[in-house]
């Protein structure tokens, strides 16, 4: 198995959530591989073979999974956003 394939697997495996806090505190799932598996993601440095995205050939949990290609010398970094930056101006208030 590749690295990126690996890399996938364990992203599904893990439940990416978000603890916001109001008047009651709720939790906001942002990652399973299931219902909540939409989002953008962004790799640096921008070259074709640097991507983090999500497919449906490998996944443990659900159908779609995360996978994370990076290639490089220096450093190597993604990201994740689960609101696909759509609206301009959207976001999460994880503040109280």
């Amino acid at each position: 198995m590749n690295t990126s394939r690996l890399i996938a697997l364990v992203a599904a495996a893990t439940l990416a959530t978000v603890r916001i806090f109001a008047d009651a505190p709720q939790t906001l799932v942002v990652w399973n591989g299931e219902d909540a598996n939409r989002g953008g993601g962004w790799a640096s440095p921008e070259k074709d073979a640097n991507f983090i995205k999500a497919q449906t050939e490998v996944a443990r949990s659900g159908d779609t999974a995360l996978e994370i290609h990076l290639e490089g010398e220096r450093w190597l970094g993604g990201g994740w956003n689960w609101q696909n930056w759509w609206p301009e101006n959207s976001g999460t208030d994880t503040t109280d």
